[in-house]
């Protein structure tokens, strides 16, 4: 399997107790993204549809972070986590800016 880095290997597991949050805020997020759309296809002007749109991405960018949390907080506290997968989060995490 190819991770998001592009790397080969094992999944970096997330907090399973964490992924209804996660699935609530990214449909929020998606439907501020059609919100978007809409407006787009109403005839919205710019001053009206860049604010929205940045509203958009900065859910996004939060459910992002949220997900690299919860995976490093499930191999951080895991005694068995490699070096290997805390340099993995640590440039998933990175690339994000």
């Amino acid at each position: 399997m190819t991770e998001p880095d592009g790397r080969q290997g094992a999944s970096l597991p997330l907090n399973q107790n964490d992924v209804p949050a996660l699935v609530r805020r990214l449909n929020r997020a998606t439907g501020q993204l059609n919100a978007v759309a809409r407006m787009l296809e109403a005839g919205e002007g710019c001053a009206d549809v860049i604010p929205q749109f940045v509203a958009a991405r900065r859910a996004l960018d939060r459910v992002a972070f949220m997900v690299i949390e919860s995976a490093m907080t499930t191999r951080l506290t895991n005694p068995q986590a490699s070096t290997v997968d805390r340099e993995r989060l640590e440039r998933l995490f990175l690339s994000m800016s």
